[in-house]
Order: structure tokens, then C-alpha cells, then sequence
């Protein structure tokens, strides 16, 4: 009997440990098909490069992973950049511009005043679908933007490569906004299609579009003018370093520096990875002047801290300036 109670016993035993060690190794096969599709999910959920954009639709939105550059000019560009890329939805982008220094309070949006100020009652007129506002503008402005009852995007950009990279990527943000219902990809596409190869304009180069009755007016200093020209049917063009005039006319037209700065700021748009010394040093002297000071320009003072590849006015866009200019140049 006794033996019979041990044998039960460690049959018993042998029993329950061998429920342990089933258990075990389905628990354990769990947890790696857990990891398993864990790994899978987060491999995809995105289409796109994650270590170059990270979308938060909760309204975030945070872009790395650019070449270095000044913070100053991220925020020019950012203020410039954004109002024309609407996608089917009207945008605002507010720039942070409590950390720049004074000069270049001037540039930083169409929406401030001469202080920096945003324009409240400016936004409420134009009624965007959508505001975009860096980190530091989104804290420093909460109340105010909570009052607008607008969906917002914040933006928190360090680095910046090029005012083409800055267009393409400011517009993948866009994507993620179910409105615009596009994807990033293939807005990115569509925003380098319509620029064509002027992302790779060389070094010593500087092209100003200006929208007018007669088409858009290209005003260039760079070799990619040429090019650029013989694409845009427009009834006039401007000679700026001797770039040929390419209307029905032929021959050559110039057009003084100061005519092009009385232009109306919000149809300029300069696109340049460079500008060239003599052009740059001949549109900075104009720009500084007091009957020019409504453009909203960079200053003297400021022109050493702008790096000429980051050179960007105010106006670059309007409300459909660049995408216009640029539908126009390449129909």
C-alpha cells in the first residue's frame, strides 16, 4: 500500500511537472510570436524612412534628420515656406521668432507685424484649415491658439539642408493631416516634380520669380537661368547678369535692381541653393534702403549671419506664389 501511495505520488509529481514544462514552453513561445509580430507591426507601420520623419497625427510633428545649419535660417525659411503648400487646404505656418536677434524680425512671416507680433486678426481673416507653429512659438502663443479653434501642427526643426529639402519635407508634414489625403511620399514627389531639377541649381546661383499680369518674370543671377528661361512662356523677362532675354522679341532686356525690389513683396520668390557675391551684394544694398523697408528684407546688419545658400526673403511665397510660379513655369 505503501508502495503504491510513493508510485502514485511520483507519478503525481512527474505529472504536474510535466504541465509546468508544457506551460513553460507554450509561454514562451508566446512571448516570441508576441515579439515576433511585435517586430513585424513596428516594421510597418510606416511607408516611410522613420529616421528622417516622425509623424505624430495627435499634432506633432517633428522633422530630423537634415545637415546642420543656423537655427535663424530654419526659422526664416520655415515662415516663408509654408503658406503656399496647401495641398487642397489653406495653411498657416506661425515662425518662432522669439529667439531671433532683433535685425531679423523683419523676415519672419507675412503673418507679423513689424515687432514679430503674430497677426491674430490677419489669421482669423484667412480662416487656414490648418496652423503650423514650431515648439517654441506653440508655448509661448498657447492661449492664443487655443482661442483660434484650429487644427495645429507643431514643428521642431534644428537642422535644415536646402530651401528646396526645407519645401519637400515642411510639405510631408501635410501627409499626415487626413484632409490634404495625400500620402508623404507622394507629395514629396509632386512638390519635386513641379520644382523639377532646380533642387540641383549650382552653388553660384540666384533666381527671383515674380508673379505678374503679363506670366511670371524670372530675375537671375545663375547659370541654371537658361534653362529655367526657355521654359516659362511669359510675355516679359529681365536680364540680371546677363541672362538672355527669351520673349517673342529676342534680344536682351535689363531691368534695374531698384524696379525689381518695387515689386509687390508677396509675389517675389527668390529659389537659390546660392547666390552669386556681386548679385547678392547688389540686391542686399537695395534691400537695405529706407523706401525698401516694406519689403520686409534683410537688413545690413544681418546679411554676415545669413549663409548665402540659406538666403530667403520674406514674400518667397504669398498665399499660392511658389506653387503658381512654378505650375506657370512648367506647363
Amino acid at each position: 500500500m505503501k508502495n503504491k501511495f510513493i508510485t502514485l505520488l511520483l507519478t503525481g509529481v512527474v505529472f504536474v511537472g510535466m504541465l509546468t514544462a508544457c506551460s513553460n514552453a507554450q509561454t514562451s513561445q508566446n512571448v516570441e510570436e508576441e515579439k515576433s509580430v511585435s517586430e513585424s507591426n513596428t516594421s510597418n507601420t510606416s511607408d516611410f524612412d522613420t529616421d528622417k520623419y516622425i509623424i505624430n497625427q495627435n499634432e506633432a510633428v517633428k522633422i530630423m534628420g537634415l545637415e546642420s545649419a543656423p537655427v535663424s535660417a530654419v526659422s526664416i525659411g520655415l515662415s516663408s515656406s509654408l503658406i503656399a503648400l496647401e495641398s487642397g487646404i489653406n495653411i498657416i505656418g506661425i515662425p518662432n521668432n522669439h529667439h531671433l536677434p532683433e535685425e531679423y524680425l523683419e523676415t519672419v512671416s507675412l503673418i507679423t507685424n513689424d515687432k514679430g507680433d503674430v497677426d491674430w486678426n490677419l489669421i482669423k481673416e484667412l480662416a487656414p484649415s490648418v496652423i503650423i507653429v514650431d515648439e517654441i512659438s506653440q508655448t509661448k502663443l498657447a492661449a492664443e491658439l487655443a482661442e483660434l479653434n484650429i487644427p495645429l501642427y507643431t514643428i521642431s526643426i534644428t537642422t535644415y539642408e536646402s530651401t528646396f529639402t526645407e519645401i519637400g519635407v515642411l510639405g510631408s508634414a501635410f501627409g499626415s493631416n487626413d484632409t490634404a489625403k495625400i500620402t508623404i511620399e507622394n507629395y514629396i514627389e509632386r512638390i519635386e516634380d513641379m520644382l523639377g531639377e532646380i533642387k540641383d541649381i549650382p552653388e553660384k546661383s540666384l533666381a527671383i520669380a515674380q508673379l505678374t499680369d503679363d506670366g511670371l518674370m524670372i530675375y537671375t543671377g545663375g547659370t541654371y537661368a537658361n534653362e529655367l528661361l526657355e521654359t516659362v512662356k511669359i510675355k516679359n523677362t529681365a536680364e540680371v547678369m546677363n541672362i538672355p532675354d527669351t520673349t517673342e522679341n529676342g534680344g536682351t532686356a535689363k531691368i534695374e535692381i531698384s524696379d525689381l525690389m518695387n515689386a509687390n513683396p508677396d509675389s517675389i520668390a527668390i529659389i537659390a541653393k546660392g547666390v552669386s557675391e556681386d548679385v547678392y551684394n547688389a540686391l542686399m544694398a537695395e534691400f537695405a534702403k529706407e523706401e525698401y523697408k516694406n519689403v520686409n528684407a534683410v537688413k545690413n546688419s544681418s546679411i554676415e549671419k545669413v549663409d548665402h545658400h540659406q538666403f530667403m526673403v520674406r514674400g518667397i511665397l504669398g498665399i499660392n506664389g511658389m506653387e503658381t510660379a512654378f505650375k506657370l513655369a512648367y506647363e
